[in-house]
């Protein structure tokens, strides 16, 4: 078959071909080789490169396999040590080898998996009672979660009525099923809610302070402008105010707050915003004072520490401070210090004289037993070179039992040996949360305003009550099971039981004293939220910034505590301090200005 014919669009032009030089086709060809050669030398450079990567893979794994086995090594080594130290031990003490070593193995096996589930378990210690527990039929029904669906009553929120009509056309259109004329029914309206929100919007006011002029003598009078948080400042006490909130107790960092000012048109910096920080500060610093007097001045606190982080602004890492605080139910303290010693704690508690209830950190010990062996006084050399003397506490110290059920739950796991302790533990708390209960129901079943102070000292009766007939059966029977179990050496249990042993005098105070709560839960509680601040803005930077959080950690959390609005008690604290610096304004002033200004009749405030 004859293609050339059939396809004259493939038949080559031979004499064009003929006709190129052999020099463009010499120079073409000596380019292809140099490509190929860059082709070559590239795929060497590549070649090079993998074999490297994979030389310096091999001297890796190699070095960590060393590594793995100088530890694997190191850890036989000294568990052959402690082998060796076990045996001397129990032939010098005339014990069994094998029972010592068992023990000993038992020992390093549960320290090994109380650090795996510190880092990897979970943080919950609920556990369910034993079949032969005690349960109250009459427990407290705990919340379920519902969905969406549920309506929630909102009684806080402003209600805003919307009224809808019918518009032109549909009026006109008449009715749907008989096109007849439709007429509006007065006063009638099918009614429905919905929650809506209005977004964070920033003024720029433009006060305009009328001047006037004096027609005998032309003495100029300027109106007066509003309160100024800075002299000569640009942003208003209520936006210095919402800052702090923000960012203590709500835990948003001042470069958060920044981004979310630029999306609502406000250009800010960090170094603005901190700023008004550091004058809220100096204006509410008495305020702080007076508070840490008044939680001092209870009967009963409790109190409680955490690290903090303080980092550094020059790249020096961080370094570890400590948040403490001490609460009397109502009022809650910070401070922020470098140090968890006695001095730390002795800063926090002062002259304090009522019941202290605590973990088992030793501090506490320590200083309640300072009272009596330097006779409440601790003499110290100040910056001057001079003595002075310093108060030391004299508290009573009552210890937490929640922390001592702690010992109990972990030891549940090697041995259930605990869980009867545990059960009567539960029981303890189900007898407080019945006292709870009954406090709740008078108080809800009372004819007439209840406060504060007297529902809480029917809480008390309540307690009082409860406590003396059932609390201290579950107690006796507590103390009873210590006594009678078997205790053997070095294990999670018997560690439990010398914790209840060594504090029992302490566990056993809030039995005689309905004021003194079960543990010291109240201050974890209140110390959680600045720990959710400390992981988002991860800490302070300067001792100062220190301070300033601990204050407004403090009032905030007092307010809340009190159920006050942050926001309308740090705004009315403020307005205060700027008309007397001097003046305080602690959370309970505010309620109680809040509730003389509910008692008093609208007419009268109306014309106020």
């Amino acid at each position: 078959m004859d293609f050339s014919s059939q396809f004259p669009e493939l038949q080559l032009d031979v004499a064009a071909i003929q006709a190129r030089s052999s020099t463009e086709l010499s120079s073409e060809l000596t380019l292809a080789k140099q490509r190929v050669i860059e082709a070559e030398r590239a795929y060497a450079h590549l070649q090079s490169q993998l074999a490297e990567l994979q030389l310096t893979h091999a001297n890796e794994k190699t070095a960590l396999t060393n590594e793995k086995t100088a530890l694997t090594n190191e850890n036989h080594l000294l568990l052959h040590r402690i082998s060796e130290l076990v045996i001397q031990i129990a032939e010098a003490h005339g014990r069994d080898r094998q029972l010592e070593l068992s023990a000993e193995l038992s020992k390093l096996q549960r320290q090994l998996d109380n650090k795996n589930r510190s880092l990897y378990g979970k943080k919950s210690e609920r556990r369910p009672p034993s079949e032969g527990a005690k349960k109250d039929e009459k427990k407290r029904k705990r919340k379920i979660k519902r969905t969406g669906a549920t309506r929630t009553a909102q009684q806080e929120l402003p209600i805003e009525p919307v009224h809808h009509t019918l518009s032109t056309d549909q009026a006109h259109a008449g009715c749907r099923a008989c096109a007849g004329n439709l007429v509006e029914m007065k006063g009638q309206t099918e009614d429905s809610e919905e929650v809506d929100v209005q977004p964070i919007r920033y003024i720029l006011k433009v006060h305009r302070r009328q001047k006037y002029r004096c027609d005998g003598c032309g003495w100029l009078t300027t109106a007066p402008g509003p309160v100024k948080l800075i002299k000569n400042g640009r942003y208003s006490p209520a936006f210095a105010v919402q800052v702090a909130v923000d960012k203590y107790a709500d835990a948003l960092p001042l470069a958060r707050q920044v981004t979310r000012m630029q999306r609502a048109g406000l250009k800010a910096t960090s170094q603005m915003l901190w700023d008004q920080l550091q004058y809220l500060y100096t204006l509410l610093l008495p305020t702080l004072l007076v508070l840490h007097t008044q939680v001092l001045s209870a009967d009963v606190c409790v109190a409680d520490e955490t690290p903090w982080r303080m980092m550094s602004n020059k790249g020096g890492g961080s370094k570890k401070w400590w948040l403490w605080t001490v609460s009397d139910g109502t009022g809650v303290y910070f401070q922020l210090v470098t140090s968890r010693g006695a001095a730390a704690a002795r800063a926090l508690l002062q002259d304090f004289s009522g019941t202290l209830v605590t973990d088992d950190y030793i501090v506490y010990t320590s200083l309640e037993k300072a009272r009596t062996r330097n006779g409440g006084v601790q003499v110290v050399m100040d910056e001057e070179g001079q003595l002075v003397e310093l108060p030391t506490p004299d508290y009573t110290l009552a210890t937490c039992w929640m922390h001592a059920r702690r010992y109990l739950f972990n030891a549940e796991r090697y041995d259930p040996e605990a869980g009867p302790a545990l059960d009567l533990i539960a029981e303890l708390y189900q007898i407080e949360d019945e006292a709870v209960d009954k406090a709740e129901a008078r108080r809800a079943g009372a004819k007439r305003k209840v406060s504060d102070d007297e529902a809480r000292q029917w809480l008390l009766d309540e307690r009082k009550k409860l406590r003396n007939t059932k609390s201290r059966r579950c107690v006796k029977q507590i103390d009873a099971w210590r006594g009678e179990v078997i205790r053997l050496e070095d294990t999670a249990f018997t560690d439990a039981i010398e914790h209840l042993d060594r504090l029992w005098s302490r566990l056993v105070l809030f039995l005689d004293d309905p004021r003194i709560p079960l543990d010291s839960g109240h201050a974890e509680r209140q110390i959680r939220g600045p720990i959710v601040g400390r992981n988002n803005y991860r800490g302070c930077r300067s001792e100062h910034g220190a301070r300033v959080a601990a204050l407004f950690f403090s009032l905030i959390s007092t307010a809340k505590k009190r159920g006050l609005d942050p926001h309308a008690y740090l705004l009315a604290a403020v307005v205060k301090a700027l008309k007397n610096p001097k003046a305080v304004f602690t959370p309970e002033d505010y309620a109680k200005h809040l509730a003389q200004t509910a008692a008093v009749d609208p007419l009268d405030r109306a014309s106020d």
